[in-house]
């Protein structure tokens, strides 16, 4: 059984306010099967979280009224099973490091995204995703037959 399904993409939240960026990883992205929700405004985006399941969250870094990070953490805490990717033109090593400590993300992406490197870490993300779902159904299926041996060993 494979880990990804070839023909099922992923629910992706992009948060980015530069339109041309946006517009290329959002190409990129819906030509490899992907759905794409797009906002370019970082306080709409966090109030999608509430309302829509994404497997991941790419978000930008610098944006007015709220950075990526402070995206990333209500992301975590809406979606704690999404994988969360920042983009970034700076290269500043203090803000990787912040947002691994901070928003729990999984890759740290720069400006402007290669499309080779974008698709890849989007597909790992997606295994990530999924395994993640798998681990919490078995965990799951296994504590119910936990229960119904209990219940079977009592009578």
């Amino acid at each position: 059984m494979s880990a990804v399904p070839e023909a099922d993409g992923a629910s992706i939240l992009l948060v980015e306010d530069d339109p041309l960026e946006a517009a290329i990883v959002t190409a990129i992205l819906e030509k490899a099967g992907h759905r794409i929700v797009h906002h370019a405004d970082p306080v709409a985006a966090t109030k999608a979280l509430d309302g829509e399941r994404f497997d991941i969250v790419l978000c930008d870094y610098m944006m007015p009224r709220m950075n990526g990070l402070q995206v990333l953490r209500r992301a975590r805490f809406h979606l704690p099973d999404s994988v969360r990717i920042i983009i970034t033109s700076r290269s500043d090593f203090d803000i990787a490091v912040e947002a691994i400590n901070q928003g729990e993300i999984y890759k740290f992406l720069r400006k402007p995204v290669d499309e080779r490197e974008l698709l890849v870490t989007v597909r790992l993300a997606l295994e990530r995703v999924q395994m993640q779902r798998e681990v919490v159904r078995l965990t799951e299926a296994l504590r119910l037959r936990e229960a119904e041996l209990a219940a079977l060993n009592r009578s």
